[in-house]
């Protein structure tokens, strides 16, 4: 198979792919150590960068895109089940969510939302708990 690694292609043809910041340090969490200290001199400047008008007005729209449809079917949910969960719940699971999401994912900018087969779900979930 044309691309694929044989056994015969030794350590050090591998090696020579990736970068310094690619290769083992041999301790315990010593890439991320290195990786911080490599950015540290950008740090501030990354959250002074992120208060531009561009950047706060893709933000906005970033919010609305999210809140939009956790708003709009958490309003329908709250219809499917008799208000015991509604939008303010959907919102807050969206919120809690995303957070964690982002804290976790390495993605920050990912949609998370309420989707229609989620409200069907949650419906039918509902129709059978009750």
């Amino acid at each position: 198979m044309p691309g694929a690694l044989d056994d015969s292609a030794s350590p050090s043809t591998l090696e020579k792919h990736g970068g310094p910041e690619l290769q083992r340090t041999g301790r315990l969490f010593g890439g991320l150590t290195l990786d911080v200290k490599r950015k540290a001199p950008w740090f501030w400047s990354d959250f002074w960068d992120g208060l531009s008008l561009q950047c706060l007005a893709s933000f906005l729209f970033l919010y609305c895109a999210c809140m939009s449809p956790v708003i709009t079917f958490g309003g329908l949910l709250g219809e499917a089940t008799s208000g015991h969960i509604s939008a303010m719940e959907s919102l807050l699971g969206a919120s809690m969510a995303g957070v964690v999401y982002s804290l976790f994912a390495g993605q920050p900018l990912t949609i998370l939302g309420s989707t229609g087969p989620v409200l069907v779900f949650e419906k039918i979930l509902y129709k059978f708990c009750k």
